[in-house]
């Protein structure tokens, strides 16, 4: 770990998660999540290692199918990108790029959520609350929610195993020397390994998507 220097990111390597919304054959929108890791004994380079990329793609896909991580079948997966990002926050070199194969779409059907709503995955670091946490807002899910608006614990459990597993996944053993770990960079010059993942059973807004998904507006006059 580097000592921390405000004003300048720790290098680490962000792996960018990506896909599409909607029927297939249709798509309507655009979803990304990204993932920070240091790349713990391997040197940042001009960009990631084309087996590490090939192994998160692998390992989201794997979380994209296994039905207790309950995704919408509005969500396929395209690719996953991987970029060493530098001391000013900005890519050093181009993105090492690995498509996903087809097909790659979520299975979960019943109590399909709009597409804004999201389950949010916090990253907890530890130690000082400033640059200590990160948040990933997943792609949209198919979850039964109650008249609280919360959906069942038992769900919560299962799609927070699911989101271990694939975190675990991507930090696995690799070749070229390598080491993925998750991580949270802060501009305060800090990179620290996530030491606890947190998700709670009240569903989020993810605005992006909410200002992207078209409406459709009913208009009757008022005498």
């Amino acid at each position: 770990m580097t000592a921390p220097i405000v004003g300048t990111y720790v290098p680490h390597a962000l792996v960018v998660f990506r896909g599409s919304l909607g029927p297939v054959g249709g798509a309507e929108d655009m979803w990304q999540i990204g993932l920070r890791f240091d790349q713990v004994g391997g040197g940042g380079g001009s960009g990631m290692l084309q087996v590490n990329v090939d192994k998160c793609r692998d390992a989201f896909r794997a979380m994209l199918v296994d039905a207790f991580a309950r995704m919408s079948t509005a969500v396929s997966f395209e690719e996953a990108r991987g970029t060493v990002i530098g001391s000013d926050g900005r890519a050093i070199g181009g993105p090492t790029i690995s498509p996903a194969p087809v097909p790659s779409r979520a299975g979960a059907s019943a109590n399909l959520h709009p597409w804004s709503v999201s389950v949010a995955m916090t990253h907890d670091a530890g130690g000082a609350r400033r640059g200590r946490f990160g948040r990933v807002y997943l792609p949209p899910m198919s979850l039964a929610v109650d008249a609280t608006g919360r959906f069942e614990l038992a769900q919560r459990d299962q799609i927070l195993t699911a989101y271990k597993t694939f975190v675990k996944a991507c930090e696995g053993p690799t070749e070229g020397g390598q080491e993925l770990k998750l991580a949270v960079a802060s501009k305060y010059g800090t990179l620290r390994h996530v030491t606890m993942l947190r998700c709670g059973d009240v569903p989020d807004t993810q605005r992006r998507r909410d200002n992207r998904l078209n409406e459709a507006y009913a208009v009757l006059p008022l005498p």
